[in-house]
Parts: C-alpha cells; sequence; structure tokens
C-alpha cells in the first residue's frame, strides 16, 4: 500500500507542479526588451484627457445633416464676444452661451450625459451642463 501511495504523491505533485513549470519555462522564451537608449530624454506623451471628445465622425455626421437640410444657417459669431475661439477645458467667455442646435442633428450626435451641444458661431460646442467648461470642439463644423 505504501508503494501505491507515494505512486500518488508523485503524479499529485507532477501536476501540481505543471502550470509552474510551463510558466517558467514561457518566462525563459520572452525575448529581451532592448534598454532604452542614453542621451536627451523624449518628452512624455500627455495623458488622454478624460471626458467625452467630438473627432472626425462627428464632424461627417454634422456635415452630412448639413448637406440635408441646406435652409438652416448657423448662427453668427456672439455679439459683443470676443474673437476667441472655445478652448477645451476653460470655460467660454462671460455672456457667451452659444444657441442650441436643432433637434434633429442633435439626436444624430453622440449622446454624453451631463453635456450639452452648443452652437458657437460656425463651431460646434460640447458644454459640461454644471460650469460651462468646454469639452469639446469642432472647428468650423457649422459653417457652409
Amino acid at each position: 500500500m505504501t508503494g501505491r501511495r507515494a505512486a500518488l504523491l508523485a503524479v499529485a505533485a507532477l501536476l501540481a507542479a505543471g502550470p509552474a513549470v510551463a510558466r517558467d519555462a514561457a518566462r525563459d522564451r520572452r525575448p529581451e526588451r532592448p534598454k532604452p537608449a542614453a542621451g536627451p530624454a523624449r518628452p512624455r506623451a500627455r495623458p488622454a484627457a478624460a471626458g467625452p471628445e467630438l473627432n472626425a465622425v462627428d464632424r461627417e455626421t454634422v456635415r452630412a445633416w448639413l448637406a440635408a437640410h441646406p435652409d438652416w444657417t448657423p448662427p453668427g459669431p456672439p455679439a459683443g464676444a470676443p474673437a476667441a475661439r472655445p478652448v477645451r477645458g476653460k470655460a467660454l467667455p462671460a455672456g457667451v452661451a452659444g444657441e442650441a442646435l436643432p433637434p434633429e442633428l442633435a439626436m444624430q450626435l453622440p449622446y454624453f450625459p451631463g453635456y450639452r451641444y452648443r452652437a458657437l458661431g460656425g463651431d460646434l460646442v460640447l458644454l459640461a451642463k454644471g460650469g460651462g467648461l468646454v469639452a469639446g470642439v469642432l472647428p468650423g463644423a457649422l459653417a457652409r
């Protein structure tokens, strides 16, 4: 009986060690990573900003909607507002709120809870509802 017990213990030990042995063997087969070259440090890439973004697909959606609705004209630049363009991550200048987009167009754009779309001159702006911070800008997207 002791021979049978020893054989079972040996098999159990091999089965338990199998994944560890395979993991060690795979680690040994991995190529070594090249070490960074000495010299001036490369600037680090900026981390992606959190929150919603507007992209080229959204611009194409707006362009297609504008082509289908030639009678709609974008609002002119805000009266008495500075000529500065909206900047992502900053608030709009005081007194500048932009105009709401037509509902048909706004429904075709991605929905981001807590944000709203505005037309500011020829620019499409995505604003945070609470403080009016600019979350995204498509410059000239509404211009014809």
